[in-house]
């Protein structure tokens, strides 16, 4: 294994630093999508139906 020197070891102490004192989060919603399906449904059948 080559060992990290000068820039390249710099970088790599900058990045690993960022990547533990950045905040890490995570945002999940839960939408109903239901009638957004049966007009899309509709809409093909339509479309279809009109060549």
């Amino acid at each position: 294994m080559i060992p990290f020197r000068g820039m390249r070891r710099r970088i790599a102490e900058a990045m690993t630093r960022s990547y533990t004192s950045a905040v890490h989060y995570t945002y999940v919603e839960q939408v109903n999508v239901t009638k957004l399906v049966r007009l899309r449904q509709e809409a093909k059948a339509a479309a279809q139906e009109q060549g």
